[in-house]
């Protein structure tokens, strides 16, 4: 009997392995076959996401291009992309670069709302064209598929065939990243960045318009808030800065990097600039008093912190105050020194300063006197070079002047640039004030033989053009922006 219920026991189990492995094959078998449809599912979501825009049917109309969500082009594409570090040298002038072009944001003032175009310069030939694959676009429109979303760019960077950038949102605080594909993808969103700040609970007035960045793959938003009495005059309020850290893709912040408490100014702005030792965060504070002849500055102030990701933290590296009327105008960091360019209210004497990270004093690379009810002037940096501009008012034919400088403070070049007529408004006379032509220039960037140059004109009554341009060092040869 105990022989009988041991064969029994046997035979139980020979079945019992029998049925597992039948159904451990069927499950293999369902799973295989789950996997076959999700690879197909995939392939259509890319070929759909991908679709160039040259095949849509949408009219020259104020009816925006379809953006898309972000998506890898390819099943084992890294989901965190490499990104290049912003290239920042001036404040509200971010570029990207890679080893063909420079990448900028033009405006176009003939839509209505003033609408924002990503715009490519060739290092080699100089010519601007937007990036748009659309035939026959006049590029005057939002349905133009180099249309950035947004009210402003804020960051851009470059990840091998990838252009990405950041705008802020037109609703509330934030910003939103975009991606395309080079040349001349379509936009497809990222993420957008909510930002979870430490303000205050009274804080009334909050502000995100500040140069943002891209810097070690990440995506870092500044921040300002306060409590202003009516909402609009900030002079010589309290004010709180922070500077937080969100991944590219995740749009959520996991860190803040940099809070700060800002008391006794009247002006303030701050800027990211990413260098190699890593990410300076920049603070400029201003104040000022109140003259027959509008707010004179009484001392400027730069407080500069470095944060550096492979470490996480944060240090205080710079802090100096210029007082006696010198108005640090702009700045930049090169080769680890800080250089600003002050205009000095008592003498009305512009220079370019040099200074130490350590504290030194600053050490004065050259300067000039000009008289500013006769000329407009400004002073711009690029990766390589120095840039002066001034403009005679009054000139029959005002064209610009412009001296080139390296960091070492010698003169390299110098020439004049005579405008055609199409980087002219067609009625100048609307631009001037009491005689003067009301034309300011700022120099985005620079090439292998070329600047790129950007001509705000502005009106009494609000009228306003831009032109973008590209002009080689010689001065000889001017390239305008085929978009306008």
């Amino acid at each position: 009997m105990k022989n009988v219920c041991i064969r029994k026991d046997k035979m139980k189990q020979f079945f019992l392995r029998i049925f597992c492995l039948f159904t451990l094959l069927l499950g293999l078998l369902n799973l295989a076959a789950c996997k076959k449809a999700q690879d197909e599912n995939l392939l259509v979501d890319d070929q759909d996401i991908f679709e160039s825009s040259e095949n849509e049917k949408t009219p020259e109309s104020a009816d925006p291009v379809e953006t898309r969500i972000f998506q890898p082009e390819t099943e084992g594409e890294e989901e965190t992309p490499i990104l290049q570090d912003s290239k920042i040298f001036n404040t509200w002038n971010g570029i990207a670069e890679n080893d063909q072009a420079v990448f900028f944001l033009q405006s176009c003032h003939t839509t209505s709302p003033q609408t924002w175009f990503i715009v490519s310069a060739d290092r080699v030939s100089g010519l601007i064209t937007p990036l748009c694959s659309k035939p026959d676009c006049s590029h005057q429109q939002i349905s133009c598929s180099a249309y950035v979303p947004g009210s402003m760019l804020t960051a851009v960077s470059v990840s091998e065939n990838r252009l990405y950038y950041a705008t802020n949102l037109n609703s509330g605080m934030g910003s939103a990243v975009y991606g395309r594909r080079l040349p001349d993808g379509a936009a497809e969103e990222v993420c957008s960045v909510l930002p979870e700040t430490f303000f205050p609970a009274e804080t009334n007035y909050m502000m995100n318009y500040s140069q943002h960045c891209f810097y070690d793959g990440d995506y870092y938003l500044p921040l300002c808030g306060g409590s202003v009495p009516d909402g609009r005059n900030v002079r010589g309020s309290e004010f709180y800065i922070t500077v937080q850290r969100s991944p590219v893709t995740s749009g959520r912040p996991e860190k803040t990097v940099v809070q700060d408490k800002i008391s006794g100014f009247d002006r303030y702005e701050i800027c990211l600039m990413p260098r190699e030792d890593g990410l300076f965060i920049i603070e400029k504070m201003v104040k000022e008093e109140q003259t027959e002849n509008g707010f004179y500055p009484l001392t400027t102030r730069l407080d500069i912190y470095l944060y550096t990701s492979t470490a996480d933290r944060t240090e205080s590296v710079f802090s100096a105050e210029y007082g006696e009327g010198l108005y640090i105008s702009r700045y930049t960091l090169h080769g680890g020194k800080v250089f600003l360019y002050g205009i000095d209210r008592n003498t009305n004497r512009s220079g370019l300063y040099v200074q130490s990270m350590t504290g030194s004093e600053p050490k004065l690379l050259f300067d000039f006197e000009l008289d500013p009810n006769q000329y407009n002037w400004d002073v711009w940096f690029t990766e390589d070079l120095i840039c002066i501009y001034r403009t005679d008012f009054f000139s029959d034919e005002p064209d610009t002047q412009f001296e080139l400088y390296d960091y070492e403070g010698k003169q390299i070049r110098s020439f004049t640039v005579n405008r055609p007529d199409v980087l002219k408004p067609e009625n100048t006379e609307d631009y001037l004030y009491e005689g003067r032509l009301m034309r300011d220039t700022s120099v985005i960037g620079n090439g292998a033989e070329s600047l790129y140059l950007k001509d705000f004109y502005s009106s009494i009554q609000g009228e306003s053009r831009e032109y973008v341009f590209s002009v080689s060092l010689d001065g000889l040869r001017v390239t305008p922006f085929v978009g306008e």
